[in-house]
């Protein structure tokens, strides 16, 4: 038997609520970038859904849950955005540039808030 087949997993600790626990963040696929959604949804449920996190971290589908969850959140800010600037449309981009940004900026962060409400905290 080949002694790297079975590597002891090190797992920095961590005090939570008085008690030594290990991070498991690095049980979570560390060789993938996480999207700005899978981060605040990962700090949610590790946070406010404990029994959830450890559930699917257990099962080993918290990667894929915390990757749809980015998913769902882009394809849904892209549909807002497109609702919202149905309703308000955007300035003339060529000829007031700067009204512009500020317009498209102010729909974004809507949406924003608005995913985050709905799938993040949900």
């Amino acid at each position: 038997m080949n002694n790297n087949t079975f590597k002891a997993m090190k797992l920095n600790d961590h005090f939570d609520e008085g008690y030594r626990s290990p991070n498991f963040r690095s049980l979570i696929s560390p060789s993938r970038n996480f999207g700005k959604y899978e981060e605040l949804r990962y700090n949610y449920l590790k946070e406010y859904k404990k029994t959830l996190f450890r559930e699917l971290l257990f099962q080993d589908k918290l990667n894929d849950h915390l990757a749809a969850v980015e998913q769902s959140a882009r394809n849904r800010v892209d549909q807002i955005i497109c609702c919202l600037l149905a309703k308000n449309p955007a300035p003339e981009k060529k000829s007031k540039p700067l009204e512009w940004v500020e317009h498209m900026n102010k729909i974004k962060a809507q949406a924003n808030k608005i995913v985050i409400q709905e799938l993040i905290y949900n």
